[in-house]
């Protein structure tokens, strides 16, 4: 049976859910920025082992195409305030995970990380249980200051993963840092342009020392679910309908 055949409607967040697939616009004003709009939303995260619906991440949308410093982390800010309401909604209770994107940038500075933690201080020990951080903005990111970070927030969480490209020094980079494995943006890997199943294979090789946890966002189809677990991933998403 296919992963996508054996998905169980009852792990599915329903629509009259506390927060299922909720979505919120936020008007940010970063300095030195025209203001814009960020779209946060969940998108269902596909337990590949299970072949259930093990959670959700919260997709970003309406970011400028390069961002600064200042934007991330206004971006970064709206994320974690999402994430404390969805995490408060869900309560923590029912095994789902919430991935939450977060650029390394703003943790490593200490001021915004400490604005992300009073973000998500009534939440806690729901995010002990429940929340999978993802360290995005991971180029240039020395070893020795990635290990750092991930130290500093890994006790907040059930489990902190690096987002990265599909470059072997990225990944060597991300190795022996303490995170408990690396998740990838789908449209980095090229699936639709070239041979899918060889370049999943081909990632999944090369990051599977990382750590358990390999996930990839934003396939481009359904079908590929079962590529990419047949590949070795542990989790996946799929991109929404346009």
């Amino acid at each position: 049976m296919s992963t996508a055949s054996a998905l169980a409607p009852k792990t599915v967040a329903t629509p009259d859910g506390p927060a299922a697939w909720r979505s919120s616009v936020v008007g940010l004003e970063p300095l030195k920025r025209d203001a814009f709009d960020l779209k946060l939303s969940l998108t269902p995260v596909w337990d590949l082992n299970s072949g259930l619906i093990g959670g959700s991440v919260i997709a970003r949308s309406g970011a400028p195409a390069e961002p600064t410093p200042a934007d991330l982390e206004e971006i970064d800010v709206a994320t974690f305030a999402y994430a404390a309401a969805v995490l408060h909604d869900q309560g923590g209770d029912d095994g789902l995970r919430l991935h939450v994107p977060v650029s390394f940038v703003t943790l490593a500075t200490q001021r915004a990380r400490e604005r992300l933690l009073r973000l998500t201080d009534s939440v806690r020990e729901i995010m002990r249980v429940a929340a999978v951080i993802e360290i995005g903005e991971l180029d240039a990111v020395p070893s020795s200051r990635l290990t750092e970070v991930t130290g500093l927030i890994r006790g907040l969480c059930i489990a902190v993963v690096g987002r990265v490209r599909p470059s072997r020094a990225a990944l060597e980079a991300a190795g022996g840092c303490g995170l408990r494995g690396v998740s990838i943006e789908a449209p980095r890997l090229g699936l639709a342009t070239s041979d899918p199943v060889a370049r999943l294979n081909a990632f999944a090789a090369a990051a599977r020392s990382i750590g358990p946890d390999m996930l990839i966002h934003d396939l481009p189809a359904a079908v590929m679910v079962d590529l990419a677990a047949a590949a070795g991933f542990s989790h996946a998403t799929v991109a929404p309908e346009a």
